[in-house]
């Protein structure tokens, strides 16, 4: 799997993204049956933590098998990598404390297996846009640093990397940012009430763990039209 994905346009059904799952399965069913999603054609994007916090970490990670299901890492699935993999004790306290608590109970090869598959997820995704010459929409977790979009395949400093997981400057200090060669960002990460919009970036993660509130949007259609919660 590259770095950064980049998904061919969908001709054929809709696609959609949403916030951080954090173990909220039944918070993501209930989402797409609200939409009538449709696995034969339709396609879900995620802006990754799909783990930790909520009760349903495996079903969460079983969609990572599926299809039409794509998802960028994010900082909880970094933490379980540098825990499981590089046996890094700080990571792990920090982990735990986190929420990764669940993964005491899993079988230290299951564990090791999923450590793997995470470590395969890309850190941006691209999905064409289905209108010819239009440009495409980008998913990250944190925070997207760079001014241009096409940037992050030439830039491989630790802190790029870094600021793609963990970031939070752009959501503390509530600047307008409009990122040049993509329509949207879409990022989870920061928690808020409602989603967020400063200028083409957009944070979407309400915090479906504590509020019971999963943010799913529909992409590629005309603002006034988008299907959101």
């Amino acid at each position: 799997m590259p770095k950064h994905l980049r998904v061919k346009a969908n001709l054929s059904g809709r696609d959609f993204v949403i916030g951080d799952l954090h173990g909220m399965y039944h918070q993501l069913e209930t989402k797409l049956n609200w939409v009538n999603f449709d696995s034969t054609r339709d396609r879900l994007f995620s802006v990754g933590d799909l783990i930790d916090r909520g009760e349903e970490n495996l079903r969460c990670l079983k969609l990572l098998n599926e299809h039409w299901f794509f998802c960028v890492r994010g900082n909880h699935e970094q933490m379980l990598i540098n825990t499981i993999l590089d046996n890094d004790p700080i990571a792990e306290k920090i982990w735990h404390f986190n929420g990764g608590s669940w993964a005491t109970t899993i079988d230290k090869k299951l564990l090791k297996t999923i450590a793997r598959q995470l470590r395969k997820l890309p850190w941006t995704i691209e999905i064409e846009s289905p209108v010819p010459d239009d440009d495409p929409v980008g998913i990250c977790h944190a925070e997207y640093p760079l001014s241009t979009w096409k940037q992050r395949t030439r830039t491989h400093s630790d802190l790029f990397y870094h600021d793609l997981l963990w970031s939070r400057k752009q959501t503390t200090q509530r600047y307008i940012r409009n990122i040049s060669g993509v329509q949207a960002i879409y990022c989870g990460h920061t928690i808020f009430a409602e989603p967020l919009q400063l200028g083409n970036c957009h944070f979407i993660d309400t915090g479906c763990f504590q509020t019971g509130r999963l943010h799913i949007k529909q992409l590629f259609i005309d603002p006034e039209t988008i299907k959101e919660i």
